[in-house]
């Protein structure tokens, strides 16, 4: 009778027949006396299942919500203010099986996973603890210990928490943990956003190696101190545009036209100088600020793109660098769309550059599905770095690719390496027989471009074409390559037709591959 459900309604049902049953056997003494129980019971029964442990932790699940990203840095901040505050252990949590479970059973079933590994943290952390969520599978504590040893407390602390993940299985699989660890003594920088930075640069770090490792801030392969000042400028560097993209040309072996550019992130940082994503990427990834990044890159190429158009300077295409993050967020297509509708500039102007690599990692449908989806709305798909992975020709079909981009290293040496031209001569006889387009880069010297040529990709890209460039000067470089193709930046065996058009380049005579659509 205590419990809601089928028990309670039949109690509810039977009850009337226990009361009569009982006044017609011993009379209205018991009749009284069950009155008088009944109710006692009942109440004695609700506050047991009140103080279930399974029914309270259903209760705290369904209502569960912990801080974010800008809540956890303002809890740092606050104990960082308090007068002879001890220093801070941050340590940031992946759980290693989140994506597994995300490709195999969806994100319903991340987000009940982690509300268990949160169920259990709760009951090791201490009343200082503060305890966040950063995304789908990574949780951020920051141990904020009453004495001055936050390491002895972040080694416990870390520890606790692998251990109640060994409790934790996922199905037929144990759970692990990667933690990264910074401490608030240990940086040059004591700020919130530093020193969370720091315990993600550590978790990237024990993630390199192996499942439940702990990495803390300053062993080898830590990140370096700009690393971290870079995380501090990063919203500044995205809001005042200093973030943003430089464009390589690329051009037809055909006719020698410009058939587009590539969308390289630059951050004119005021400074460390102009970095280039080796340099700030890991920060970019590590804040969490990749689709942003992305989102920058496509808005400012189609601003240029509408800008060259306004100049009468002709740019038929601008392809952006895409990332696995990107393509797993089944928001995508609208942020494309939207920002194109935004630049009146149509879908086919955009092409959809993607590392080969993340074919291995694309294993849910959601990648497929985006790069349909980008794909039906006109963009090119470029499949990058073609070679340096494992992308097999169903994958390739899979992921919608329009063009493939052979790497620099097919390319290094091919006028004069035999292995290399056999090697570029059988991916292109792929890319033949599948009707895609085929682009080379690192294209550096006349003879490199003149060996692609002959044995039929259709396009090159590189330094001996045209170094990557700030917005405003490809008009200038444009003009250069209509009126004299011996300029050092184009390759010198390009040469004018004869009838004197600055437009159109003649090309050494070679085998054609077959075309599929024109980029």
């Amino acid at each position: 009778m205590a419990r809601p459900g089928a028990a309670g309604q039949i109690a509810l049902v039977t009850l009337p027949v226990v009361m009569l049953l009982l006044f017609r056997v011993v009379g209205e003494i018991a009749l009284l006396l069950a009155a008088l129980l009944i109710p006692v019971i009942v109440a004695i029964g609700s506050v047991r299942m009140a103080g279930d442990p399974d029914e309270s932790r259903d209760c705290k699940r369904s209502g569960i919500r912990l801080p974010g990203r800008a809540e956890f840095l303002v809890a740092l901040d606050a104990h960082r203010s308090r007068p002879l505050a001890a220093p801070v252990a941050c340590l940031v949590v992946r759980l290693d099986s989140g994506d597994q479970i995300l490709a195999e059973r969806g994100a319903h079933s991340v987000s009940d996973e982690m509300e268990r590994f949160v169920d259990r943290l709760r009951g090791v952390l201490t009343q200082n603890d503060v305890l966040a969520q950063l995304d789908d599978t990574t949780l951020a504590v920051a141990s904020m210990p009453d004495d001055a040893k936050p390491l002895e407390s972040a080694v416990q602390t870390a520890l606790r928490i692998q251990r109640q993940s060994d409790l934790m299985r996922f199905g037929s699989r144990s759970a692990t943990t990667t933690i990264g660890v910074a401490l608030s003594d240990r940086l040059e920088e004591a700020g919130p956003a530093a020193l969370l930075a720091a315990a993600e640069y550590a978790l990237r770090d024990a993630q390199r190696s192996a499942a439940r490792t702990i990495r803390f801030h300053g062993a080898a392969g830590a990140p370096q101190p700009i690393q971290i000042a870079l995380a501090h400028d990063l919203a500044n560097g995205f809001d005042t545009g200093r973030i943003h993209p430089w464009f390589q040309p690329q051009i037809s072996t055909d006719t020698g036209e410009l058939t587009g550019v590539e969308a390289l992130a630059r951050w004119n940082h005021p400074h460390h100088g102009l970095l280039t994503p080796g340099d700030f990427l890991p920060t970019i990834e590590a804040s969490n600020a990749i689709c942003r990044l992305t989102d920058t890159m496509i808005d400012q190429s189609l601003d240029a793109l509408a800008t060259w158009d306004q100049q009468g300077c002709t740019v038929p295409l601008v392809s952006v660098n895409f990332s696995l993050t990107d393509l797993r967020d089944p928001a995508l297509p609208d942020r494309v769309a939207w920002l194109l509708d935004r630049h009146e500039i149509g879908a086919e102007r955009l092409g959809v550059e993607v590392l080969e690599t993340v074919l291995h990692h694309g294993t849910d449908q959601q990648v497929p599905n985006n790069l349909k989806a980008l794909k039906a709305m006109g963009c090119l798909i470029d499949l990058d770095d073609f070679g340096t992975g494992n992308a097999s020709i169903t994958n390739i079909r899979r992921f919608s690719a329009d063009r493939i981009k052979i790497d620099r290293a097919f390319v290094r040496d091919i006028d004069t390496d035999r292995d290399q031209q056999g090697m570029v001569a059988a991916i292109l006889t792929m890319c033949e027989q599948l009707g895609l387009e085929t682009l080379a880069e690192g294209i550096e010297t006349p003879g490199e471009y003149a060996m692609v040529s002959q044995l039929g990709c259709g396009h090159v890209q590189g330094f001996g074409i045209g170094r990557p460039m700030e917005r405003e000067a490809l008009p200038g470089w444009l003009e250069k390559l209509q009126e004299t193709c011996a300029a050092a930046s184009i390759p010198a065996m390009l040469r004018p037709r004869p009838d004197g058009s600055g437009a159109r380049y003649a090309t050494a005579p070679r085998r054609r591959a077959g075309r599929g659509k024109t980029a």
